[in-house]
């Protein structure tokens, strides 16, 4: 099996070497990622610039592996169509500092670099772990073993998937187990802090608070989280209300 790996905290990221770590026991791993981070920039694509691509050395990884000056999207169309040869069986993203859950999969790199995936035929799955301040990444490799196995390897069905994976930052010891789950939301008290530059001109930097809901619905990725529950969310790529165009 081919395995694509891509993010959006860019390709010297400790996530990034975890997933590939991983992932390496279920086939051969290429990676192909941004040269920098490219957080929040949702499903961009560069198209008013060139996109220049190095080859890069990762780690101690003996992996073929790609840095690309552009977003995750670029990464994944890119390296499907002029730096793998064969088939790409598998795309995963991350592993994410940060969780993308419910309404942060519009915003999120890394949900975007699996979805790009999923709109070219492949199979792809998103790993985030919540937190900023993470310190083990032990649970996120134990998630990405069961989930590539459970998910990819022994489904029941040949239809082609697209999952969102959300980890807790916690000890695998305090982990109460998998949930699938659907999108909850993500509501952010948004605070844009004004300063100016030297020469008097206006700027500003985005802050604010955030608020997950529901926050104890396991049915919900932000409920389940909440709770130290792995939460496992189907995504599709089809944004119509099928209930306001039956009205």
């Amino acid at each position: 099996m081919n395995i694509l790996v891509t993010n959006d905290d860019g390709i010297y990221s400790q996530g990034l070497k975890v997933l590939v770590d991983e992932a390496s026991a279920f086939g051969d791993v290429y990676v192909a990622a941004p040269t920098e981070e490219k957080s929040a920039c949702g499903h961009s694509i560069t198209v008013r610039s060139p996109i220049k691509i190095y080859k890069k050395s990762l780690y101690d990884l003996a992996v073929e592996s790609y840095g690309i000056e552009g977003t995750p999207a670029d990464c994944v169309k890119i390296a499907k169509q002029f730096l793998i040869e064969g088939k790409i069986d598998l795309v995963l993203s991350g592993v994410n500092r940060g969780a993308n859950l419910g309404t942060d999969v519009i915003y999120s790199g890394t949900v975007a670099g699996a979805t790009e995936g999923y709109i070219n035929g492949i199979d792809a799955i998103a790993f985030s772990i919540d937190g900023s301040n993470i310190t083990s990444y032990e649970l996120a490799k134990k998630a990405i073993r069961d989930i590539i196995s459970e998910k990819i390897i022994n489904r029941q069905s040949n239809d082609r998937v697209l999952y969102n994976v959300n980890i807790p930052n916690i000890s695998p010891e305090k982990l109460q187990g998998y949930k699938d789950t659907r999108l909850g939301q993500r509501v952010y008290n948004n605070e844009f802090l004004k300063r100016q530059d030297p020469w008097g001109n206006d700027y500003f930097w985005l802050g604010g608070d955030v608020v997950s809901i529901p926050e104890n619905d396991l049915d919900y990725d932000t409920g389940a989280v909440n709770n130290n529950y792995i939460s496992v969310t189907p995504l599709n790529v089809d944004l119509t209300d099928f209930s306001l165009l039956k009205k």
